[in-house]
């Protein structure tokens, strides 16, 4: 078989199994197509969130380059991939704090953050106090 019929059967055999995005009309193919790669990543990190990731992993997810990725979760999400990590934890270690009234170093754990410190830092970044001024404040 020639190099030329081999391609062709491999492009029919996408084309009859819709792999092809089609790019004529108002784009909402598109659309469609970067909103169900944008949800397998965050149903990723949803079913993830306790372990490490890195950008690689994620960027596999997603079928893309790490530098693509990065780019692509900035302009789907407005965040940065870490950034989202860090703030889907921390709202689910508030919860924590909320529903089970947890250490705030065992619900740190619990959620994915492997240092303390970085839990602690991590949290007044996003959160504008400390764990203990939120809990303080919770309770009030």
């Amino acid at each position: 078989m020639s190099v030329k019929a081999a391609l062709y059967s491999v492009l029919s055999g996408l084309a009859a199994n819709n792999a092809f995005i089609q790019l004529s009309g108002t784009g909402s193919s598109v659309e469609q197509y970067k909103l169900e790669r944008i949800k397998r990543v965050l149903k990723y990190i949803e079913d993830n969130y306790c372990k490490r990731m890195d950008i690689s992993e994620l960027s596999d997810v997603a079928y893309m380059s790490r530098y693509h990725f990065c780019r692509f979760f900035k302009a789907m999400t407005g965040q940065t991939p870490v950034e989202y990590i860090n703030r889907y934890r921390i709202n689910l270690a508030i919860r924590l704090f909320e529903d089970r009234n947890l250490k705030i170093m065992d619900a740190a754990m619990e959620v994915g953050f492997d240092n303390f410190s970085y839990f602690i830092k991590t949290f007044k970044e996003y959160k504008k106090c400390t764990p203990s001024e939120f809990r303080k404040r919770m309770k009030v």
